[in-house]
């Protein structure tokens, strides 16, 4: 009906009204939130310690011992306020009652055991593509790619995003503006709570946990997101670069290897020259 559209039309304006407020400015009490740095979502402020600041609770595949859904892990606390006040005026469902309950295996094309996937990915690979687990920021050597080329699943070989598409969103994450035509699967969630809290985005052929999809691509003045007005936040780890110009699929990069960390140059020991 025409009332129903009118509030849906307001509920969504109201989530991107929050969600660029919160990116602009910080809650005076809630020092974590009080950084200038753009990260996963406005939520992802409330990382645990291991992805901010060292490998605390953190394996040497770069994923929290701790791999449950990213959004339950960084929105719960904040979003859980916003989206409770909202669906108790509105009487939306919550994101707890609406949450993507379908199968990683059932429904896909490519079909494996669990031993099957152990046994074919590595262990960082596993636990982002199969048990939906979150490497931390920076952890990925394909954060930092710029060549031309396609990034496919790691899993089985889907592409799913171009190499045209990627930006730098200083989230620690590779990040685009667009997946390839047919490539992901995006959870079918409220608008609203997509825009505050992101969709989770699956591999379309084999079901493997990608990373999510925010709709603040605006921010990002200059690039292809501000075009889309979406961000995919994609696991390194969940993808294999392949180069437009190298030696076909033997020539390929894989997100799982640990980008290498460099020292600042305050930390570098000074040039001698010899007299």
């Amino acid at each position: 009906s025409k009332h129903e559209k009118m509030m849906l039309r307001m509920v969504h304006r109201l989530g991107i009204a929050t969600l660029l407020a919160l990116h602009l400015v910080s809650i005076p009490g809630l020092a974590f939130l009080g950084t200038s740095q753009r990260r996963r979502s406005f939520t992802s402020r409330l990382l645990p310690p291991c992805r901010l600041f060292s490998n605390d609770n953190c394996d040497d595949s770069g994923v929290p011992e701790d791999d449950s859904s990213r959004r339950n892990l960084l929105a719960r606390p904040l979003v859980s306020l916003l989206i409770g006040f909202t669906s108790s005026n509105l009487m939306l469902p919550t994101r707890t009652a609406m949450a993507w309950s379908k199968s990683r295996t059932d429904g896909y094309e490519v079909q494996m055991t669990d031993r099957e996937w152990r046994s074919v990915l590595s262990q960082t690979q596993y636990e982002i593509l199969r048990q939906g687990g979150t490497e931390r920021p920076g952890f990925s050597i394909l954060e930092t790619e710029k060549r031309k080329g396609i990034f496919k699943c790691a899993g089985c070989g889907e592409p799913l995003f171009d190499s045209a598409d990627k930006f730098n969103s200083g989230t620690g994450w590779p990040s685009f503006a667009r997946s390839v035509s047919g490539g992901v699967e995006i959870e079918p969630i409220n608008p609203m709570l997509a825009g505050i809290s992101g969709a989770e985005l699956r591999c379309k052929t084999c079901g493997g946990h990608l990373g999510d999809v925010f709709q603040d691509g605006f921010l990002f003045v200059g690039t292809e997101a501000a075009k889309t007005g979406q961000r995919f936040c994609i696991d390194g780890a969940a993808l294999v670069f392949y180069p437009e110009s190298g030696g076909g699929d033997q020539d390929f990069l894989r997100g799982d290897i640990p980008k290498k960390k460099e020292a600042p140059s305050w930390l570098e020991p000074p040039t001698i020259t010899p007299q």
